[in-house]
């Protein structure tokens, strides 16, 4: 019921940059979890590489390497986004 009322007594204008904000909101969503499962990947290929032991191989550091920037550029995407107020953190419990 709040939600319609809400809705009612925006105008179109504001309804519209509300509705892309929720779209920006779900392509943020979508490449965190896309850089989560890159990480994930990488964290795997490294374990593989460490267990092979092969020296012709790529090293276990190019994988570790690659989930450390990921994780750099998620902890970055997140403060931009909280920052510009697409996304919005819990409040805060006490």
């Amino acid at each position: 019921m709040f939600v319609t009322i809400f809705f009612k007594q925006m105008d179109s204008l504001q309804q519209r940059q509300y509705e892309q904000l929720g779209d920006l909101l779900v392509i943020i969503k979508i490449i965190l979890v896309g850089c989560l499962i890159f990480m994930i990947y990488n964290l795997f290929k490294a374990l593989l590489v460490m267990n092979r032991n092969d020296p012709n191989k790529a090293s276990m550091a190019k994988f570790i390497g690659r989930r450390v920037m990921i994780s750099a550029f998620i902890v970055i995407l997140m403060l931009v986004g909280i920052m510009t107020g697409v996304i919005t953190p819990n409040p805060r419990p006490f």
